[in-house]
């Protein structure tokens, strides 16, 4: 889907299944790591706890220029 999505849930131990956040589920709503973080920002959420290695590999995979999918050619997904 080429974007940055994110899901935080309540405590490990909750009965609630349903993440509390869930953003980045729509074809390129946040392409960069920055402009997820600012919408968690805007919604009161901090994203800590990622290893610098770790934001390097996302970082890399992102980087990857894609070519359109056959349904984005056709106009199936917006």
């Amino acid at each position: 889907m080429r974007t940055f999505f994110l899901q935080g849930f309540f405590e490990e131990d909750s009965e609630v299944d349903e993440p509390e956040i869930w953003i980045g589920t729509c074809l390129e709503e946040f392409p960069t790591l920055e402009s997820i973080v600012e919408e968690a920002r805007s919604r009161g959420y901090e994203i800590g706890g990622l290893k610098h290695a770790d934001v390097i590999a996302m970082l890399a995979e992102a980087g990857h220029k894609h070519e359109p999918t056959i349904w984005e050619r056709n106009g199936l997904i917006f």
